[in-house]
């Protein structure tokens, strides 16, 4: 099946069939960063494939996150810049910055891979304002909202995306054979159970793979 097994859930015997559920790494997952989301990252580093939506080549284009940062706002519509630093230890983990410390003279040393921001634009669109004319409630929101994103983001570069399969086995040759699933869960949880509803739908119907009776 291509997709590693996380856990085995359930398995059982009815009506001389044998299913299995079993929760599995989505190693198929789409990058959330191709949903429509209200931050646009650009990032770069040396280390890691990190997500960089501008189009820009930063690293040669500019010579530090300090001008980088001043043509997002100049030249991209760029408000509401917030920081983003990257923490590798046996995975990745992306963090917030709301106020990083951009000294002229530091270039692309210093505590953040990119930023995060919203376009004007789609300010406007998202809350019905002007970006000058929005409170602290609006920024509130897409402060949360820009964390709920590196958030999903990180676990996806960690290969943290789920799914479920049913599966019957074939009493002739010893495979399981897939009778359903479902993908793309970024909460194991939440895979599990769905994963379980299905089940128990199976366990209530007639199943279609023919077996031998032991």
């Amino acid at each position: 099946m291509g997709n590693d097994i996380v856990k085995i859930v359930h398995i059982e015997r009815k009506h001389n069939k044998t299913f299995r559920l079993s929760v599995r790494y989505d190693t198929d997952a789409q990058s959330p960063r191709d949903w429509d989301n209200l931050g646009i990252m650009a990032c770069w580093d040396d280390r890691y494939n990190v997500p960089n939506e501008t189009g820009l080549d930063i690293y040669n284009r500019f010579d530090g996150w300090q001008e980088f940062k001043q043509h997002l706002e100049k030249e991209c519509d760029a408000v509401f810049i917030h920081g983003i630093d990257l923490y590798a230890h046996s995975g990745v983990a992306y963090h917030l910055v709301k106020n990083p410390k951009l000294g002229e003279a530091d270039g692309f040393s210093g505590c953040i891979c990119g930023f995060i921001y919203i376009t004007r634009k789609k300010f406007k669109d998202e809350y019905g304002v002007d970006f000058d004319e929005g409170n602290a409630d609006h920024c509130q929101k897409l402060t949360v909202n820009f964390k709920a994103e590196i958030d999903c983001y990180g676990q996806y570069a960690n290969g943290e995306v789920y799914g479920w399969c049913v599966e019957q086995l074939d009493y002739n040759n010893g495979d399981w054979i897939p009778l359903d699933s479902c993908w793309g869960y970024y909460e194991q949880d939440e895979a599990e159970n769905e994963g379980k509803d299905c089940l128990q739908d199976h366990l209530k119907t007639k199943i279609l793979v023919k077996e031998v009776a032991e």
